[in-house]
């Protein structure tokens, strides 16, 4: 008799104990992702208001650059101080970044912040899920990125025109 395996519907990652680490994987990865596409969209407003057209590509580049630096050190990061304390340290580090008043520094802050969030949540699935719902997870992690790509830009704009 032979036995037949199968993997576990998307059901699975509904049930009450995945469902909250799940949002919140998936909220650190739309954070980061959030906040590359809309600021990106506004920087030329930013620049219409406050100048400084010569350094326009300086906050997307801290941003970026800052995100790789942390997400090469999610490991480090999270063996030290562990998992839960990295994670919410990346929120705070987001939340905590400076006005546009420092826009470079403050985007290199929150690229620190955000490349963690990121980057733990990608780390985190092997230690919160079963191996089965792995594939399910890395999907919707991925599809985040998805639906930043189109809603991130618009969302963008519409703060851009309304002078947000």
């Amino acid at each position: 008799m032979h036995e037949t395996l199968t993997e576990p519907g998307w059901s699975a990652l509904l049930v009450p104990r995945l469902v909250l680490p799940l949002a919140v994987l998936l909220g650190g990865v739309l954070l980061h992702s959030m906040n590359v596409l809309i600021t990106a969209t506004l920087l030329p407003s930013i620049v219409a208001d406050i100048g400084g057209g010569e350094l326009m590509s300086w906050p997307t580049t801290a941003f970026v650059a800052a995100s790789i630096i942390a997400a090469t050190s999610t490991a480090v990061v999270s063996r030290a101080i562990g998992n839960r304390r990295a994670f919410c340290g990346g929120a705070v580090l987001c939340a905590l970044a400076p006005s546009f008043l420092l826009i470079i520094g403050g985007r290199f802050v929150q690229g620190l912040g955000g490349g963690l969030l990121s980057a733990l949540a990608y780390v985190l699935v092997r230690s919160v899920f079963a191996e089965p719902l792995w594939p399910r997870v890395f999907g919707l992690l991925a599809g985040v990125w998805s639906v930043t790509v189109l809603a991130g830009p618009l969302i963008g704009g519409v703060f851009a025109g309304y002078g947000n």
